[in-house]
C-alpha cells in the first residue's frame, strides 16, 4: 500500500494506472502520428490501443497459427517456449 492509497480511497478516486514506455521505430512513427491526427487523438493513446488489440488478437490464435505468423514475420518462435 502506498502513501496515496488511503487519500485516494477517502475521495473515492481510482489508483492511477502504471505506465510503461516503449520505443517506436523512426520509420513507423510518422504513420502512427498521421493516423492519430486523422482520428483526433494522441499518438501515445493510439499506439497503446493498437498494441492492446494486437495482443488480444494474438491470444485467440491457435499455437499453430502463432507459429505461422511468427515465421512469416521472421521471428524465432522456438525461443518462446
Amino acid at each position: 500500500m502506498s502513501f496515496w492509497d488511503p487519500i485516494l480511497a477517502l475521495f473515492g478516486l481510482p489508483r492511477p494506472k502504471k505506465r510503461r514506455a516503449f520505443e517506436v521505430d523512426e520509420d513507423i512513427y510518422p504513420h502512427l502520428e498521421e493516423l492519430a491526427i486523422y482520428q483526433r487523438r494522441p499518438a501515445r493513446e493510439l499506439a497503446n490501443d493498437l498494441l492492446l488489440e494486437a495482443l488480444e488478437f494474438w491470444r485467440i490464435l491457435s499455437r499453430r497459427e502463432q507459429e505461422v505468423a511468427a515465421l512469416f514475420a521472421g521471428w524465432d518462435f522456438s525461443a518462446w517456449e
